[in-house]
Protein backbone atom coordinates (compact mmCIF):
# COMPACT_ATOMS: atom_id res chain seq x y z
CA UNK A 1 0.00 0.00 0.00
CA UNK A 2 1.20 3.50 -0.83
CA UNK A 3 2.02 5.27 2.45
CA UNK A 4 4.16 8.21 1.35
CA UNK A 5 4.61 10.11 -1.93
CA UNK A 6 5.83 13.33 -3.44
CA UNK A 7 6.93 14.78 -6.75
CA UNK A 8 8.92 17.93 -7.41
CA UNK A 9 11.13 19.59 -10.06
CA UNK A 10 14.89 19.49 -9.52
CA UNK A 11 17.16 22.50 -9.89
CA UNK A 12 18.08 23.83 -13.31
CA UNK A 13 21.06 22.02 -14.83
CA UNK A 14 20.16 18.67 -13.28
CA UNK A 15 20.01 15.53 -15.43
CA UNK A 16 17.97 12.37 -14.94
CA UNK A 17 21.07 10.23 -14.29
CA UNK A 18 22.01 12.47 -11.35
CA UNK A 19 19.17 10.80 -9.49
CA UNK A 20 20.98 7.46 -9.49
CA UNK A 21 24.12 8.88 -7.83
CA UNK A 22 22.01 10.51 -5.11
CA UNK A 23 19.88 7.38 -4.55
CA UNK A 24 22.96 5.16 -4.30
CA UNK A 25 24.48 7.58 -1.78
CA UNK A 26 21.27 7.23 0.25
CA UNK A 27 21.49 3.41 0.12
CA UNK A 28 25.15 3.33 1.13
CA UNK A 29 24.50 5.62 4.09
CA UNK A 30 21.29 3.91 5.23
CA UNK A 31 21.35 2.14 8.63
CA UNK A 32 18.90 -0.40 7.18
CA UNK A 33 21.31 -1.74 4.56
CA UNK A 34 24.91 -2.83 4.00
CA UNK A 35 25.30 -1.56 0.45
CA UNK A 36 28.66 -0.14 -0.65
CA UNK A 37 29.51 1.86 -3.75
CA UNK A 38 31.44 -1.18 -5.05
CA UNK A 39 28.20 -3.19 -5.19
CA UNK A 40 26.94 -1.12 -8.12
CA UNK A 41 28.21 -1.06 -11.67
CA UNK A 42 27.63 1.12 -14.74
CA UNK A 43 24.04 0.37 -15.74
CA UNK A 44 23.59 0.40 -19.56
CA UNK A 45 20.95 2.50 -21.29
CA UNK A 46 17.75 0.74 -22.24
CA UNK A 47 18.28 -2.03 -19.69
CA UNK A 48 16.88 -3.13 -16.33
CA UNK A 49 19.73 -3.98 -13.95
CA UNK A 50 19.16 -5.86 -10.69
CA UNK A 51 21.34 -6.12 -7.60
CA UNK A 52 20.77 -8.34 -4.55
CA UNK A 53 22.37 -8.26 -1.13
CA UNK A 54 21.17 -10.05 1.98
CA UNK A 55 17.35 -9.64 2.00
CA UNK A 56 17.38 -6.53 -0.16
CA UNK A 57 16.98 -6.00 -3.87
CA UNK A 58 17.75 -2.91 -5.92
CA UNK A 59 16.53 -2.41 -9.49
CA UNK A 60 18.05 0.32 -11.67
CA UNK A 61 16.54 1.51 -14.97
CA UNK A 62 17.92 3.98 -17.53
CA UNK A 63 16.64 4.94 -20.97
CA UNK A 64 16.65 7.76 -23.52
CA UNK A 65 13.91 8.02 -26.14
CA UNK A 66 12.38 10.80 -28.24
CA UNK A 67 14.70 13.47 -26.77
CA UNK A 68 13.65 12.54 -23.23
CA UNK A 69 15.60 10.72 -20.53
CA UNK A 70 14.56 8.61 -17.57
CA UNK A 71 16.38 7.10 -14.61
CA UNK A 72 14.82 5.07 -11.84
CA UNK A 73 15.81 3.10 -8.77
CA UNK A 74 13.63 0.72 -6.76
CA UNK A 75 14.70 -0.68 -3.40
CA UNK A 76 12.79 -3.39 -1.55
CA UNK A 77 13.52 -4.97 1.83
CA UNK A 78 11.75 -6.98 4.53
CA UNK A 79 11.43 -5.58 8.06
CA UNK A 80 11.25 -8.20 10.83
CA UNK A 81 9.57 -10.69 8.55
CA UNK A 82 6.20 -8.94 8.58
CA UNK A 83 6.55 -5.79 6.46
CA UNK A 84 7.90 -5.29 2.96
CA UNK A 85 9.09 -1.77 2.21
CA UNK A 86 9.42 -0.67 -1.42
CA UNK A 87 10.87 2.71 -2.36
CA UNK A 88 10.39 3.84 -5.97
CA UNK A 89 12.19 6.93 -7.22
CA UNK A 90 12.09 8.10 -10.83
CA UNK A 91 13.55 11.11 -12.65
CA UNK A 92 12.07 12.26 -15.96
CA UNK A 93 14.02 14.81 -18.03
CA UNK A 94 12.39 16.79 -20.83
CA UNK A 95 13.26 20.17 -22.34
CA UNK A 96 15.89 20.79 -19.66
CA UNK A 97 13.50 20.19 -16.74
CA UNK A 98 13.82 17.17 -14.43
CA UNK A 99 10.87 15.99 -12.34
CA UNK A 100 11.66 13.68 -9.43
CA UNK A 101 9.08 11.31 -7.98
CA UNK A 102 9.42 9.31 -4.75
CA UNK A 103 6.80 6.77 -3.68
CA UNK A 104 7.03 4.55 -0.61
CA UNK A 105 4.95 1.38 -0.30
CA UNK A 106 4.46 -0.85 2.73
CA UNK A 107 3.04 -4.34 2.21
CA UNK A 108 1.92 -6.28 5.29
CA UNK A 109 3.05 -9.92 5.14
CA UNK A 110 1.36 -11.33 8.25
CA UNK A 111 -2.30 -11.17 9.37
CA UNK A 112 -3.02 -8.72 12.17
CA UNK A 113 -0.09 -6.43 11.40
CA UNK A 114 -0.76 -2.70 11.57
CA UNK A 115 0.13 -0.37 8.78
CA UNK A 116 2.68 2.09 10.21
CA UNK A 117 2.64 5.86 9.78
CA UNK A 118 5.97 6.56 8.07
CA UNK A 119 8.18 9.54 8.61
CA UNK A 120 9.51 11.57 5.72
CA UNK A 121 12.14 9.38 3.98
CA UNK A 122 15.72 10.53 4.46
CA UNK A 123 16.06 10.02 0.71
CA UNK A 124 14.23 13.33 0.16
CA UNK A 125 16.86 15.25 2.11
CA UNK A 126 19.64 13.59 0.08
CA UNK A 127 17.89 14.34 -3.21
CA UNK A 128 17.38 18.01 -2.33
CA UNK A 129 21.00 18.32 -1.21
CA UNK A 130 22.42 16.63 -4.31
CA UNK A 131 19.98 17.74 -7.02
CA UNK A 132 18.61 20.93 -5.52
CA UNK A 133 15.04 22.15 -5.86
CA UNK A 134 13.61 23.89 -8.88
CA UNK A 135 10.42 25.93 -9.20
CA UNK A 136 6.92 24.55 -8.78
CA UNK A 137 5.07 27.20 -10.76
CA UNK A 138 6.46 30.36 -9.13
CA UNK A 139 7.17 28.68 -5.79
CA UNK A 140 10.69 27.42 -5.05
CA UNK A 141 11.29 23.90 -3.77
CA UNK A 142 13.18 24.90 -0.65
CA UNK A 143 13.59 24.25 3.06
CA UNK A 144 12.92 27.92 3.85
CA UNK A 145 9.41 29.38 4.10
CA UNK A 146 8.13 31.81 1.47
CA UNK A 147 7.65 35.14 3.26
CA UNK A 148 5.10 37.33 1.52
CA UNK A 149 5.57 41.09 1.16
CA UNK A 150 2.79 43.56 1.93
CA UNK A 151 2.29 44.21 -1.81
CA UNK A 152 1.85 40.53 -2.73
CA UNK A 153 -1.86 40.14 -1.97
CA UNK A 154 -2.57 38.99 -5.54
CA UNK A 155 0.22 36.43 -5.30
CA UNK A 156 -1.21 34.98 -2.10
CA UNK A 157 -4.67 34.88 -3.68
CA UNK A 158 -3.26 32.81 -6.54
CA UNK A 159 -1.96 30.19 -4.12
CA UNK A 160 -5.41 29.87 -2.55
CA UNK A 161 -7.52 29.86 -5.71
CA UNK A 162 -5.34 27.40 -7.64
CA UNK A 163 -4.13 29.78 -10.35
CA UNK A 164 -0.42 29.68 -9.41
CA UNK A 165 0.17 26.44 -11.39
CA UNK A 166 1.85 24.65 -8.49
CA UNK A 167 1.59 20.86 -8.09
CA UNK A 168 2.47 20.69 -4.39
CA UNK A 169 0.11 21.91 -1.64
CA UNK A 170 0.50 25.35 -0.06
CA UNK A 171 0.52 25.58 3.74
CA UNK A 172 -0.49 29.17 4.54
CA UNK A 173 0.48 30.43 8.01
CA UNK A 174 -1.33 33.58 9.12
CA UNK A 175 -0.24 35.98 11.85
CA UNK A 176 -1.95 37.63 14.79
CA UNK A 177 -1.87 41.34 15.60
CA UNK A 178 1.50 40.98 17.29
CA UNK A 179 2.98 39.46 14.10
CA UNK A 180 3.39 36.18 15.96
CA UNK A 181 2.81 32.76 14.43
CA UNK A 182 1.12 29.80 16.08
CA UNK A 183 4.01 27.47 15.19
CA UNK A 184 7.66 27.43 14.20
CA UNK A 185 7.48 28.30 10.49
CA UNK A 186 11.15 27.50 9.86
CA UNK A 187 10.89 24.03 11.40
CA UNK A 188 7.65 23.27 9.57
CA UNK A 189 9.16 24.39 6.27
CA UNK A 190 12.19 22.13 6.76
CA UNK A 191 9.94 19.19 7.62
CA UNK A 192 7.76 19.73 4.53
CA UNK A 193 10.58 20.51 2.08
CA UNK A 194 9.85 18.61 -1.12
CA UNK A 195 6.27 17.92 0.03
CA UNK A 196 4.56 21.30 0.35
CA UNK A 197 5.27 25.02 0.29
CA UNK A 198 5.06 26.94 3.57
CA UNK A 199 3.88 30.48 2.85
CA UNK A 200 3.99 33.05 5.66
CA UNK A 201 1.73 36.08 5.97
CA UNK A 202 3.44 39.43 6.72
CA UNK A 203 0.81 41.12 8.90
CA UNK A 204 -2.76 41.11 10.15
CA UNK A 205 -3.59 44.06 7.86
CA UNK A 206 -2.48 41.91 4.92
CA UNK A 207 -5.17 39.33 5.75
CA UNK A 208 -7.93 41.94 5.55
CA UNK A 209 -6.85 42.95 2.04
CA UNK A 210 -6.48 39.29 1.06
CA UNK A 211 -9.93 38.46 2.43
CA UNK A 212 -11.57 40.66 -0.20
CA UNK A 213 -9.61 38.98 -3.02
CA UNK A 214 -10.45 35.38 -2.08
CA UNK A 215 -14.00 35.81 -0.74
CA UNK A 216 -13.09 34.91 2.81
CA UNK A 217 -11.31 31.57 2.27
CA UNK A 218 -8.00 32.77 3.70
CA UNK A 219 -6.66 31.66 7.07
CA UNK A 220 -6.25 34.58 9.46
CA UNK A 221 -5.41 35.65 13.01
CA UNK A 222 -2.97 32.78 13.66
CA UNK A 223 -4.86 30.00 11.86
CA UNK A 224 -3.13 27.73 9.32
CA UNK A 225 -4.73 26.39 6.13
CA UNK A 226 -3.64 23.95 3.45
CA UNK A 227 -4.62 24.81 -0.13
CA UNK A 228 -4.46 22.01 -2.69
CA UNK A 229 -3.07 22.25 -6.26
CA UNK A 230 -5.34 23.66 -8.99
CA UNK A 231 -7.91 24.60 -6.36
CA UNK A 232 -9.03 20.97 -6.00
CA UNK A 233 -10.77 19.94 -2.79
CA UNK A 234 -11.74 21.97 0.23
CA UNK A 235 -9.00 23.67 2.21
CA UNK A 236 -7.92 22.08 5.49
CA UNK A 237 -7.97 24.71 8.26
CA UNK A 238 -6.20 24.35 11.61
CA UNK A 239 -7.14 26.61 14.53
CA UNK A 240 -4.39 26.93 17.18
CA UNK A 241 -6.91 26.91 20.05
CA UNK A 242 -7.78 23.31 19.20
CA UNK A 243 -4.23 22.06 19.83
CA UNK A 244 -2.42 21.69 23.13
CA UNK A 245 0.91 22.90 21.71
CA UNK A 246 2.65 24.19 18.61
CA UNK A 247 4.27 20.77 18.18
CA UNK A 248 0.87 19.06 18.15
CA UNK A 249 -0.34 21.55 15.55
CA UNK A 250 2.71 20.96 13.36
CA UNK A 251 2.26 17.18 13.59
CA UNK A 252 -1.36 17.48 12.47
CA UNK A 253 -0.36 19.59 9.46
CA UNK A 254 2.44 17.20 8.44
CA UNK A 255 0.10 14.22 8.64
CA UNK A 256 -2.59 15.98 6.59
CA UNK A 257 -0.03 16.74 3.86
CA UNK A 258 1.33 13.18 3.90
CA UNK A 259 -2.10 11.60 3.52
CA UNK A 260 -3.12 14.05 0.78
CA UNK A 261 0.00 13.37 -1.31
CA UNK A 262 -0.75 9.64 -1.36
CA UNK A 263 -4.07 10.45 -3.06
CA UNK A 264 -2.76 12.90 -5.67
CA UNK A 265 -2.18 11.20 -9.02
CA UNK A 266 1.47 11.44 -10.12
CA UNK A 267 2.60 12.54 -13.54
CA UNK A 268 2.39 9.40 -15.70
CA UNK A 269 5.93 9.98 -17.01
CA UNK A 270 7.29 9.91 -13.44
CA UNK A 271 6.12 6.40 -12.57
CA UNK A 272 8.24 3.26 -12.64
CA UNK A 273 5.60 1.39 -14.68
CA UNK A 274 5.81 4.02 -17.40
CA UNK A 275 9.61 3.85 -17.29
CA UNK A 276 9.44 0.09 -17.92
CA UNK A 277 7.11 0.74 -20.88
CA UNK A 278 9.56 3.28 -22.33
CA UNK A 279 12.39 0.73 -22.04
CA UNK A 280 10.25 -1.79 -23.95
CA UNK A 281 9.50 0.79 -26.64
CA UNK A 282 13.19 1.64 -26.92
CA UNK A 283 14.05 -2.06 -27.40
CA UNK A 284 11.40 -2.44 -30.11
CA UNK A 285 12.73 0.66 -31.85
CA UNK A 286 16.22 -0.83 -31.77
CA UNK A 287 14.97 -4.09 -33.28
CA UNK A 288 13.13 -2.14 -35.94
CA UNK A 289 16.34 -0.39 -37.01
CA UNK A 290 17.98 -3.79 -37.56
CA UNK A 291 15.88 -4.20 -40.72
CA UNK A 292 14.07 -7.47 -40.04
CA UNK A 293 10.72 -7.63 -41.89
CA UNK A 294 9.34 -10.04 -39.31
CA UNK A 295 10.32 -7.78 -36.45
CA UNK A 296 8.87 -4.77 -38.25
CA UNK A 297 5.46 -6.46 -38.50
CA UNK A 298 5.65 -7.56 -34.87
CA UNK A 299 6.65 -4.06 -33.77
CA UNK A 300 3.71 -2.55 -35.66
CA UNK A 301 1.32 -4.87 -33.84
CA UNK A 302 2.86 -3.95 -30.48
CA UNK A 303 2.62 -0.25 -31.34
CA UNK A 304 -1.04 -0.64 -32.25
CA UNK A 305 -1.72 -2.39 -28.95
CA UNK A 306 0.14 0.26 -26.94
CA UNK A 307 -1.73 2.99 -28.81
CA UNK A 308 -5.05 1.40 -27.84
CA UNK A 309 -3.92 1.12 -24.23
CA UNK A 310 -2.84 4.77 -24.18
CA UNK A 311 -6.18 5.82 -25.68
CA UNK A 312 -7.99 3.93 -22.92
CA UNK A 313 -5.73 5.63 -20.37
CA UNK A 314 -6.51 9.08 -21.83
CA UNK A 315 -10.24 8.33 -21.65
CA UNK A 316 -9.86 7.12 -18.07
CA UNK A 317 -7.94 10.28 -17.14
CA UNK A 318 -10.72 12.41 -18.67
CA UNK A 319 -13.32 10.52 -16.64
CA UNK A 320 -11.25 10.97 -13.49
CA UNK A 321 -11.10 14.73 -14.11
CA UNK A 322 -14.88 14.78 -14.62
CA UNK A 323 -15.44 12.88 -11.39
CA UNK A 324 -13.06 15.19 -9.53
CA UNK A 325 -15.08 18.17 -10.75
CA UNK A 326 -18.30 16.50 -9.64
CA UNK A 327 -16.72 15.72 -6.28
CA UNK A 328 -15.75 19.37 -5.85
CA UNK A 329 -19.33 20.40 -6.65
CA UNK A 330 -20.69 17.99 -4.05
CA UNK A 331 -18.10 19.13 -1.51
CA UNK A 332 -19.25 22.70 -2.06
CA UNK A 333 -22.85 21.64 -1.49
CA UNK A 334 -21.95 19.73 1.66
CA UNK A 335 -19.91 22.68 2.92
CA UNK A 336 -22.85 25.01 2.37
CA UNK A 337 -25.17 22.69 4.24
CA UNK A 338 -22.75 22.29 7.15
CA UNK A 339 -21.64 25.91 7.46
CA UNK A 340 -25.01 27.64 7.08
CA UNK A 341 -27.48 29.08 4.60
CA UNK A 342 -26.10 32.64 4.33
CA UNK A 343 -23.41 33.79 1.91
CA UNK A 344 -20.48 35.46 3.67
CA UNK A 345 -19.85 39.13 3.03
CA UNK A 346 -16.54 40.98 3.30
CA UNK A 347 -16.41 41.11 7.11
CA UNK A 348 -13.68 38.89 8.54
CA UNK A 349 -14.09 37.23 11.91
CA UNK A 350 -11.99 38.67 14.74
CA UNK A 351 -12.23 35.35 16.60
CA UNK A 352 -13.47 31.89 15.53
CA UNK A 353 -17.27 31.68 15.49
CA UNK A 354 -17.85 35.43 15.82
CA UNK A 355 -20.20 35.72 12.83
CA UNK A 356 -22.27 32.73 13.93
CA UNK A 357 -22.56 34.18 17.45
CA UNK A 358 -23.65 37.54 16.05
CA UNK A 359 -26.36 36.04 13.83
CA UNK A 360 -27.61 33.74 16.61
CA UNK A 361 -27.89 36.72 19.00
CA UNK A 362 -29.76 38.76 16.37
CA UNK A 363 -32.17 35.89 15.76
CA UNK A 364 -32.87 35.54 19.47
CA UNK A 365 -33.52 39.26 19.76
CA UNK A 366 -35.89 39.16 16.78
CA UNK A 367 -38.24 36.66 18.42
CA UNK A 368 -40.05 39.40 20.37
CA UNK A 369 -41.19 41.03 17.11
CA UNK A 370 -42.36 37.90 15.26
CA UNK A 371 -45.62 36.00 15.73
CA UNK A 372 -45.01 32.88 17.81
CA UNK A 373 -46.90 30.38 15.61
CA UNK A 374 -45.67 31.74 12.26
CA UNK A 375 -43.51 29.99 9.70
CA UNK A 376 -40.75 32.55 10.21
CA UNK A 377 -40.68 31.87 13.94
CA UNK A 378 -40.36 28.13 13.27
CA UNK A 379 -37.40 28.77 10.94
CA UNK A 380 -35.74 31.10 13.46
CA UNK A 381 -36.19 28.64 16.33
CA UNK A 382 -34.75 25.87 14.16
CA UNK A 383 -31.68 27.95 13.29
CA UNK A 384 -31.15 28.93 16.94
CA UNK A 385 -31.33 25.26 17.96
CA UNK A 386 -28.86 24.26 15.19
CA UNK A 387 -26.39 27.00 16.19
CA UNK A 388 -25.88 26.86 19.97
CA UNK A 389 -24.61 30.07 21.51
CA UNK A 390 -20.83 30.30 21.67
CA UNK A 391 -18.86 31.73 24.55
CA UNK A 392 -16.45 33.96 22.64
CA UNK A 393 -18.32 37.24 23.08
CA UNK A 394 -19.14 36.51 26.71
CA UNK A 395 -15.51 35.70 27.52
CA UNK A 396 -14.16 38.81 25.78
CA UNK A 397 -16.73 41.07 27.46
CA UNK A 398 -15.91 39.54 30.84
CA UNK A 399 -12.16 40.05 30.35
CA UNK A 400 -12.68 43.69 29.32
CA UNK A 401 -14.68 44.18 32.51
CA UNK A 402 -11.90 42.62 34.59
CA UNK A 403 -9.27 44.90 33.04
CA UNK A 404 -11.06 48.09 34.12
CA UNK A 405 -12.94 46.77 37.18
CA UNK A 406 -10.73 48.53 39.73
CA UNK A 407 -10.93 51.85 37.90
CA UNK A 408 -7.29 52.59 38.65
CA UNK A 409 -4.39 53.71 36.49
CA UNK A 410 -3.94 52.18 33.06
CA UNK A 411 -0.50 50.56 33.08
CA UNK A 412 1.58 47.79 31.48
CA UNK A 413 -0.56 44.96 32.87
CA UNK A 414 -3.78 46.43 31.49
CA UNK A 415 -2.17 47.18 28.16
CA UNK A 416 -0.88 43.62 27.77
CA UNK A 417 -4.30 42.21 28.66
CA UNK A 418 -6.00 44.35 26.01
CA UNK A 419 -3.43 43.35 23.38
CA UNK A 420 -4.09 39.68 24.13
CA UNK A 421 -7.75 40.35 23.26
CA UNK A 422 -6.73 41.73 19.86
CA UNK A 423 -6.58 45.46 20.61
CA UNK A 424 -3.82 47.56 19.04
CA UNK A 425 -2.78 49.94 21.83
CA UNK A 426 -0.79 53.15 21.25
CA UNK A 427 0.23 55.93 23.63
CA UNK A 428 -1.07 59.39 22.72
CA UNK A 429 -0.03 61.51 25.69
CA UNK A 430 -2.49 61.69 28.59
CA UNK A 431 -4.65 59.09 26.91
CA UNK A 432 -4.15 55.71 25.33
CA UNK A 433 -5.78 54.79 22.02
CA UNK A 434 -7.07 51.21 21.76
CA UNK A 435 -8.22 49.96 18.34
CA UNK A 436 -10.08 46.66 18.31
CA UNK A 437 -8.19 44.33 15.93
CA UNK A 438 -6.70 47.39 14.24
CA UNK A 439 -10.05 48.31 12.68
CA UNK A 440 -10.52 52.11 12.71
CA UNK A 441 -14.26 51.69 13.13
CA UNK A 442 -13.68 50.56 16.71
CA UNK A 443 -11.43 53.17 18.36
CA UNK A 444 -11.50 53.84 22.11
CA UNK A 445 -9.76 56.53 24.16
CA UNK A 446 -8.56 55.41 27.59
CA UNK A 447 -7.40 57.83 30.26
CA UNK A 448 -4.17 56.80 31.98
CA UNK A 449 -5.47 58.28 35.26
CA UNK A 450 -9.32 58.06 35.49
CA UNK A 451 -11.05 61.06 37.14
CA UNK A 452 -13.44 58.99 39.28
CA UNK A 453 -14.37 55.41 40.19
CA UNK A 454 -17.21 55.30 37.68
CA UNK A 455 -14.92 55.96 34.71
CA UNK A 456 -13.87 52.31 34.50
CA UNK A 457 -17.45 51.01 34.48
CA UNK A 458 -18.47 53.59 31.88
CA UNK A 459 -15.54 52.61 29.67
CA UNK A 460 -16.40 48.91 29.92
CA UNK A 461 -20.00 49.73 28.88
CA UNK A 462 -18.78 51.86 25.95
CA UNK A 463 -16.38 49.20 24.64
CA UNK A 464 -18.72 46.23 24.99
CA UNK A 465 -21.67 48.11 23.52
CA UNK A 466 -19.60 49.18 20.52
CA UNK A 467 -18.21 45.69 19.88
CA UNK A 468 -21.23 43.53 20.68
CA UNK A 469 -24.07 45.95 19.95
CA UNK A 470 -25.79 45.55 23.32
Amino acid sequence: MLVWATEFPAASGTHADDLLDAAKEWLVGSPHSKWTHEDFGAEPLGEITRYKKDAQEVTVMRVTLDEQSWAGLRQSWIEKGNKEWVTDTVAHEKDGVVWVSVRLHCNLLTPGSRLPTPKKPYLIKVLLQRLGGGYDGILPIDADPVRLREDEVDVAAGYMTGTARNRLPVVYVSTDWGRQYSLDVNRLSRDLAGMAHVVVEPSRQFSFALNRNVHGINAYNGAVSIYWPAGLGAQARFLPIRFASATELENAIREAVRVALTHIRPRVESTSSYLREVISRARLQQLRTQGSAGWEEYAQEIDAELSAVRQQLDESEAEIRRLMGENMRLQGFAKTRSEGVLALGDEQEFYPGEITECIAAALKASRSTIRTDSRWMHIIEDLIAANPAGEGAEQIASQIKDIFAKGGKFGTTERRALEELGFVVTDSGKHVKAVYHGDDRYVFSISKTPSDSRAGKNLVSTINNKIFGA
